[in-house]
């Protein structure tokens, strides 16, 4: 495998370096691969692009071994997927996480105003948002817009379709009235 220039598309903030002090550093197969590392699940989540090259970096995921430091300064290894494009084929395979990513608010404020387009059937109580609007950290805010997501598409199941079975069917309802949604 030759050596390989990835650029990272960042979908959401960027990256915010005090967060991500304690990266050792991202390979493939012993292949240092700062690109892929970066845009791997466990640090943006976010696409690669790479360079087309004959016969090599031609998938659309690979797993990168990531080296970090825990808090005692001790090497913690872990490995973690990356979505990768070298083709318009490859933006195709991706496509869903493309479209679900690229309208995702990076901070509370964004989230609360665009809530009403986001979740049309979902309604918020003021006191929930006014909580959105004061939260800052992009990871929470991506946790919440990804299970109002789920309730916003659990909302538009007809119960007659719906396979859950009651359990989960109350829990969801309590989440969503936990959430501040009514209805």
């Amino acid at each position: 495998m030759g050596c390989l220039k990835l650029a990272v598309i960042v979908l959401l903030e960027p990256c915010r370096v005090e967060d991500k002090h304690n990266v050792l550093g991202f390979s493939y197969n012993g292949i240092p691969c700062k690109g892929l590392g970066w845009a791997s699940e466990a640090m943006e989540n976010t696409l690669a692009l790479g360079f087309r090259q004959k016969d090599a970096w031609d998938n659309g995921n690979y797993d990168v071994d990531i080296s970090l430091l825990d808090e005692d300064g001790n090497e913690l290894p872990l490995t973690s997927g990356c979505k990768h494009v070298v083709s318009p084929d490859g933006v195709e395979t991706h496509r869903d996480f493309l479209l679900k990513n690229i309208n995702m608010p990076t901070n509370g404020k964004v989230l609360s105003k665009r809530t009403a387009k986001l979740f049309p059937h979902l309604k918020f109580a003021e006191q929930a948002s006014d909580q959105l609007d004061k939260i800052k950290d992009s990871a929470v805010v991506q946790q919440i817009y990804w299970r109002l997501s789920d309730l916003e598409e659990w909302r538009l199941t007809p119960p007659h379709l719906s396979r859950r079975k009651s359990s989960n069917i109350k829990r969801h309802r309590n989440q969503r009235h936990a959430a501040g949604c009514h209805n």
